[in-house]
């Protein structure tokens, strides 16, 4: 057998077979994106350390000596694989070297791999070549698995070294990992009941521990037989976190336990979940506080915790979660003021803060949040003006601040803001007029300023509003005549224009609309109310 074909063998037997997978090395190639560790990507690392090596040569080599895997003492001295950061995902690339090793050689973190110096089996002077046959390689030459913190890979042997030093083949660590999965599972099931005491969750039972708990109901695995999606919404589940082993699910993206009666903390051993995508946690009775370790989940996309009684401030950590798209965590009571650093999502397109005790003022830097789409505020205690920075959020749909202290004048760059369906300033301490701007918002369905101290006449441009169907400016300091364009609205149901000083006739065009409520009361108005108002028997509130 030629050198090649000999090295090419012993990294065959040196690698493991595809069922290692399942044990969620993490271990991907950076050339061709799969498992470093698979049977089939031998022939990537063979060319791969080839074309390395032929640039990282010593000097001293003969030009001539091309193939680098003749082993005449020209040979390897270490071999594993170097991390390398890119942004917020890892990359492996193959790092080889030809001088004199260390005793021990950090590959990237400590906590994702690492090669540690073998010696030979008569426990003599280190072995440092790598030969041209399987028992050439150091026999206890291992690689932390990550995923499996208590596994190791022990090179040339296809087999793994658990904590005990118990050695496992490929397919017994597979049924080892499984069974940290549903020992986790069943023992946090054992901690759960409902409201009548039915059997919780039947089908996850411990009478196969060595079998995957993919066929478990609301339980789904990915494609290696690993739990990443475990959705017990909607459930009726009363119980807490505490004895859930989240450091047992290395691979979990889904975590759905909204609609329960789940109590207690949201621990802070949460934060292990570092594959999360996806985060519901809402409409339970969660107390205490957001624990900061939850910005650890660096992949989060979704994060749910509304309608739970959790206190305290936002946590800053929060900031991290550089992919994070939406944030829900209304109805709470939670207090502080909005971080300034959530400008540093630039992912997020809805932000749900509402009902909660927050106070302070609107953060100007949320104005680079250009991928927002929704954002509600309201029932807090934010105070100051609204920020002019909002002219980038060319997105937005929907801006609803009401119930707050909010003063100053409505800005008038919100008109430019034209992707805008809902306005909603209701309720604050609003002065100034009415921008008239807001009539270039053609998309706005929803436009409520009521009860503010908004003055000054209605502009008539809000009459080019046609797909309005709510609009409410009672409750405030209004003068002048209703305006005439109002019958271009045909879309208005509800028109709310009470507690104000407008005077004048009100206009005929409003019987051509398709009114259900109509609240014009405590104004001047004078002459009669137009024929055909009533809409046929729609109309259905008349004030």
């Amino acid at each position: 057998m030629s050198n090649a074909n000999s090295v090419s063998v012993s990294i065959n037997n040196a690698l493991v077979k595809n069922s290692v997978n399942d044990v969620k090395s993490g271990c991907l190639c950076a050339i061709c994106g799969r498992c470093m560790i698979a049977e089939t990507h031998y022939e990537c690392v063979h060319v791969m350390l080839s074309k390395m090596n032929e640039s990282k040569k010593s000097k001293s080599a003969k030009k001539h000596k091309k193939n680098v895997w003749k082993p005449t003492g020209h040979v390897f001295t270490e071999a594993g694989l170097k991390w390398k950061p890119t942004e917020e995902i890892q990359k492996p690339e193959i790092k080889v070297y030809n001088r004199k090793p260390k005793n021990v050689k950090n590959i990237g973190s400590s906590k994702i791999a690492k090669i540690v110096e073998s010696k030979n089996a008569n426990h003599s002077k280190p072995n440092h070549t790598w030969g041209s046959n399987a028992t050439d390689i150091p026999s206890s030459s291992y690689l932390v698995m990550r995923g499996c913190p208590d596994c190791t890979l022990v090179f040339g042997l296809q087999m793994f070294q658990t904590h005990n030093g118990k050695l496992l083949s490929a397919h017994e660590l597979l049924a080892s990992c499984s069974s940290d999965e549903v020992d986790a599972l069943l023992k946090w099931k054992a901690t759960l009941h409902t409201q009548n005491n039915n059997a919780v969750l039947p089908s996850w039972t411990d009478d196969q521990k060595t079998v995957s708990p993919c066929n478990w109901y609301r339980v789904s695995c990915n494609e290696n037989g690993s739990v990443n999606r475990l959705n017990l919404s909607s459930s009726g589940f009363y119980g807490t976190l505490d004895y859930l082993s989240f450091s047992s699910f290395p691979d979990l993206m889904y975590f759905e336990l909204s609609k329960n009666y789940l109590s207690g903390i949201i621990p802070s051993e949460i934060g292990r979940l570092s594959k999360l995508v996806y985060l519901d946690l809402s409409s339970n009775q969660f107390t205490g506080k957001i624990p900061p370790e939850i910005g650890q989940m660096r992949n989060l996309v979704t994060l749910h915790l509304n309608r739970n009684q959790l206190i305290s401030s936002i946590p800053q950590t929060i900031c991290q979660i550089r992919f994070l798209s939406e944030l829900a965590l209304n109805h709470n009571s939670l207090s502080g003021s909005i971080p300034t650093c959530f400008a540093q999502l630039f992912n997020l397109s809805s932000i749900f803060l509402n009902d909660n005790n927050i106070s302070g003022s609107i953060p100007y830097e949320l104005g680079t949040l250009s991928n927002l789409k929704e954002m509600y505020m309201f029932n807090n205690y934010l105070s100051g003006s609204i920020p002019n920075t909002f002219v980038n959020l060319k997105k937005l749909t929907d801006l609803v601040l009401a119930e707050n202290q909010l003063n100053g004048s409505i800005p008038t760059i919100i008109g430019t803001l034209t992707s805008l369906e809902r306005l909603e300033l209701q309720s604050n301490n609003l002065s100034g007029l009415i921008p008239r701007s807001l009539g270039e918002l053609g998309s706005l369905t929803v436009l409520r300023l009521y009860n503010n101290k908004l003055s000054g006449p209605i502009p008539k441009e809000l009459g080019n509003l046609m797909s309005l169907s709510k609009l409410q400016l009672g409750e405030n300091q209004l003068n002048g005549s209703m305006p005439e364009s109002f019958g271009n609205l045909k879309s208005l149901e509800v028109l709310n224009l009470r507690l104000n000083q407008l005077s004048g006739p009100i206009p005929q065009e409003l019987a051509k609309l398709k009114l259900v409520t109509i609240e014009i009361s405590n104004n001047s108005f004078s002459g009669t109310l137009p024929d055909g108002i009533c809409n046929g028997g729609k109309l259905e509130r008349l004030i």
